[in-house]
């Protein structure tokens, strides 16, 4: 997270200005091959707590994370059916999936069972009908500008020091007050 999408937080001397683009998403892609959809690695990281902690001794520890984990047996176990589905053509995918699944139906027993497709089922068509958005070009974040004061122009290459308002990708985040 100390770096942006775009570059990196330092200077290398072996890494070209622009190349940084290229080198995070390949980590970022990578990252996903090897370890799945970060979505179901926080689901794993939240079983081992629920198996680590729902018989502690002391009772305060025990309730709550038999309230903060009480969505598992149902809505992440839907989730998870959903990703299934949805990787079906990825053997690995699916097999790391359904194998994190298979550990919710042991832990959780007959009505994860019974749940996790039937909720499954809506959460995978949620998922087909935004791809479908997407990939029609609909975007969540709105076109943007920003603008730059007179000492960041003046550092910047001649040709470019008369402009005042220079565009920025889509997916840019500037808070909705300076917007106005």
């Amino acid at each position: 997270d100390t770096h942006g999408q775009y570059r990196f937080n330092f200077a290398h001397e072996h890494i070209r200005e622009g190349q940084e683009k290229d080198y995070l998403r390949n980590a970022f892609r990578r990252d996903f091959e090897v370890n799945g959809p970060s979505l179901a690695r926080m689901m794993r990281t939240m079983l081992v707590g629920w198996k680590r902690y729902k018989n502690h001794p002391d009772p305060c520890i025990r309730e709550r994370f038999h309230w903060e984990m009480r969505d598992l047996r149902t809505t992440y176990a839907a989730a998870l059916w959903a990703m299934k589905k949805w990787y079906r053509r990825d053997p690995r995918m699916r097999a790391m999936i359904g194998s994190l699944l298979q550990e919710f139906y042991e832990e959780f027993g007959w009505k994860t069972r019974i749940t996790a497709p039937l909720l499954g089922r809506y959460v995978y068509f949620a998922i087909k009908r935004e791809q479908q958005k997407l990939g029609q070009g609909w975007t969540y974040e709105p076109a943007m500008f920003y603008e730059k004061n007179a000492r960041a122009l003046e550092s910047e290459a001649p040709e470019r020091a008369g402009d005042r308002a220079y565009g920025v990708p889509r997916h840019a985040f500037i808070p909705r007050a300076a917007q106005n």
